[in-house]
């Protein structure tokens, strides 16, 4: 695991597509475990919020990102 501040969260800008896409939580796990960096130091930032038109799809991504500590 890389060593961070443990008390630092870090925020990650993604857009309304990025959270639409179904393969968006598999691979954001896949290169926070390839590059050693802890998930529950990571916020996602939605950027654009009004264009989520798909709220189902981020509700599954977000499924699939929060067991590992990721945050909205």
């Amino acid at each position: 695991m890389a060593v961070l501040p443990a008390a630092m969260t870090y925020a990650l800008n993604v857009t309304p597509a990025s959270l639409q896409d179904p393969n968006f939580a598999q691979q954001l796990l896949a290169v926070l475990q390839h590059h050693d960096l802890p998930p529950d130091q990571l916020c996602l930032e939605v950027t654009e919020q009004a264009a989520i038109s798909n709220l189902a799809q981020v509700r599954e991504v977000m499924r699939q990102l929060q067991p590992a500590g990721v945050k909205l």
